[in-house]
């Protein structure tokens, strides 16, 4: 976890595959998402990868996609 209180989890790797969970601040949660959910659509369209977000208090789900998918949008 950096000073932040941002962190990101890398729990599990296969050779096709890489699960990240990343805790985000509940504030900063529009932004990723978008107007009407265009961002993060966008980020699983160019990607690849497969984005899930839960609502605060609940489980935090993985996020599914090919490795390189995942360094694409993370950047």
């Amino acid at each position: 976890m950096d000073s932040d209180n941002n962190s990101v989890h890398k729990s599990s790797v296969d050779a096709d595959n890489v699960q990240l969970k990343v805790l985000v601040p509940s504030i900063a949660a529009g932004a990723i998402i978008g107007k009407g959910g265009e961002a993060i659509t966008a980020v699983q369209t160019e990607t690849g990868a497969k984005v899930k977000m839960s609502k605060s208090n609940d489980f935090y789900p993985g996020k599914l996609g090919a490795a390189n998918a995942k360094r694409i949008a993370l950047h």
